[in-house]
């Protein structure tokens, strides 16, 4: 389903909760990714949507830092899709900048459309492997079972998120650092609204007790009938 307007809407609600988290998760995300080049993006991601799904599922839940690193419990699994994605990301820009020298007027639209193209395909990978724990293929082709069927609408949430990161990265870091949060947030909502059916985190409030069924009265025993009288002679 999409309802990009309903999930921007609820990821600044979810930010404006805990905006001091989210803003030191970014941090812990951005910085963590550049000084490793790339190699604790995945799973940092990983811990930041874990943190997000159980603030979204959990009412009483505070949002701690320190949940970050539950990303580091799918280590192998995070740091192999985010290396997928960054190669088919550079082979995806080199044919891009191929077409972009033949097709000058396009500029850097091809670029452009290319990324939000992949980024479409794997908007929910991250999500699911924390959420569910899923192998690196088999998220994903969960991932691109899900937008396929409404490619062009997850490509424009896509396109949206890059815009508004873009626009956030352009007011340097003060800007970045309420994109970027939103941004992933609104990406966890989507999620939830998609994948809702079952999760392996998914802590739902205990349903709220049910009263006692009153066993049915017990009928008074039937008195026995009277005995008949003797047949005449």
């Amino acid at each position: 389903m999409i309802r990009i307007s309903d999930w921007f809407s609820k990821a600044w609600e979810t930010f404006t909760k805990s905006v001091g988290v989210h803003i030191v998760l970014a941090l812990l995300v951005g910085l963590g990714s550049v000084l490793t080049i790339g190699i604790l993006a995945g799973p940092l991601m990983c811990g930041w949507f874990y943190v997000i799904l159980r603030q979204l599922r959990e009412p009483d839940y505070q949002p701690e830092i320190g949940d970050i690193g539950k990303g580091f419990e799918v280590f192998g699994q995070s740091f192999l899709a985010w290396l997928i994605y960054v190669v088919i990301c550079l082979v995806v820009g080199v044919i891009a900048s191929v077409l972009e020298a033949i097709v000058p007027v396009l500029g850097q639209l091809i670029p452009l459309a290319a990324g939000w193209a992949i980024g479409a395909l794997f908007l929910f990978v991250f999500p699911l492997i924390i959420d569910r724990r899923l192998a690196v293929g088999e998220a994903i082709s969960q991932s691109i079972d899900k937008v396929k069927p409404e490619y062009w609408g997850f490509f424009g949430f896509a396109a949206l998120i890059s815009v508004i990161s873009g626009i956030g990265a352009a007011l340097c870091v003060v800007g970045w650092l309420v994109a970027g949060p939103v941004t992933t947030i609104a990406v966890a909502i989507a999620y939830r609204d998609n994948f809702e059916e079952a999760s392996v985190i998914e802590l739902e409030a205990p349903a709220p007790p049910q009263p006692p069924v009153e066993p049915p009265p017990i009928a008074p025993p039937t008195p026995p009938a009277p005995p008949a009288p003797p047949a005449p002679q």
